[in-house]
């Protein structure tokens, strides 16, 4: 299924987005400025967040891994918000008490992620189940590492949801690291989208650093999941371009990391729409600049809003009970 120049664009630009916000955060974390969340870089990745966040549809719901901040911006969940939840604000949709990597957004079809790895998937089948058994129409999609994969929650989700036909389409990011580990170390196969045979359902695999592929994948599995088709999953093969958390040492191979930074989905989107005259120079400079403007904006009027009011502490953790 290809996708129109049109579309292309529109990826493109929230690429751009998801990237520079990534290097702000980073820059405020680096420079010790202002408090902020671990930062877990996307960078080199975009195109798998941007690309299935894109595919969903209303009615549809996302659950993110920690790590997958760009489906946000495909969701458009606005810049103020994000900021927000960044800094703990009382205006982030967690209210303050929750960081942005973990963010419920209901309005937006964000259901929060879980801390723990790989645990997040039986949620989303769990979150399928809803669906179908409220028959409201809709599917899931669920992002998440190749080193999730390997854990029990994995097989679990994926067996249940499978059983019952249940509308999610299981997205792994399969950057081939585990923080700095490579996948060779701890994957018996190389090609994860054969596991999806052991539950008899579609696996695709598919160049997780091209936008439009993932797009197409993915919505062609949510097609297929909102008319009870039940669940697939997509293998998007990628490369994560900075450390696993930032601060911390980074033992990969500095040779394949070079490869693949010519291989960076900005770089590949860019380079497609110019060869059709759809992106020239100085719009592709103009599309960083008003990013980094939105994003400045932003962060301004988060930093301006009230910080979580700890009084209110208690009434979110106790329930009043009757009076004696």
């Amino acid at each position: 299924m290809d996708i129109s120049s049109a579309q292309l664009r529109t990826l493109y630009e929230t690429m751009v987005l998801a990237r520079r916000f990534d290097e702000a955060m980073i820059r405020i974390y680096s420079a010790g400025e202002i408090y902020v969340e671990a930062v877990h870089s996307y960078a080199g990745q975009e195109a798998i967040g941007v690309g299935a966040g894109s595919a969903l549809q209303r009615g549809d719901f996302l659950i993110p891994s920690f790590r997958s901040r760009p489906a946000f911006f495909a969701l458009k969940i606005p810049l103020e918000l994000q900021w927000a939840g960044i800094l703990s604000r009382r205006a982030s949709p967690g209210q303050g008490l929750a960081e942005s990597r973990h963010m419920t957004a209901m309005e937006y079809g964000v259901i929060g992620t879980t801390g723990i790895l790989a645990s997040h998937i039986p949620v989303a089948t769990g979150v399928g189940m809803g669906l179908k058994a409220l028959r409201r129409g809709g599917a899931a999609v669920c992002l998440f590492g190749d080193g999730a994969t390997n854990r029990g929650d994995f097989h679990e989700g994926l067996n249940m949801a499978s059983l019952f036909k249940v509308p999610v389409v299981f997205v792994c990011e399969a950057n081939g690291v585990a923080e700095s580990q490579p996948s060779e170390t701890y994957l018996p196969v190389a090609d994860l989208s054969v596991r999806a045979l052991s539950y008899g359902i579609p696996g695709v695999r598919c160049d997780g650093n091209d936008v439009g592929a993932v797009y197409a994948a993915v919505e062609g599995a949510l097609e297929r999941a909102r008319g009870g088709g039940g669940p697939s999953l997509i293998v998007c093969e990628t490369y994560r371009l900075r450390a696993h958390v930032e601060g911390l040492l980074d033992f990969r191979s500095k040779e394949l990391l070079a490869e693949w930074r010519r291989r960076d989905p900005l770089l590949l989107a860019a380079a497609k729409l110019a060869a059709v005259g759809e992106l020239t120079d100085a719009e592709r400079d103009g599309i960083s600049a008003a990013a980094d403007s939105a994003i400045e904006k932003a962060l301004a009027w988060a930093l301006d809003s009230p910080v979580l009011d700890p009084t209110v502490l208690p009434s979110l953790v106790y329930a009043s009970g009757p009076s004696v």
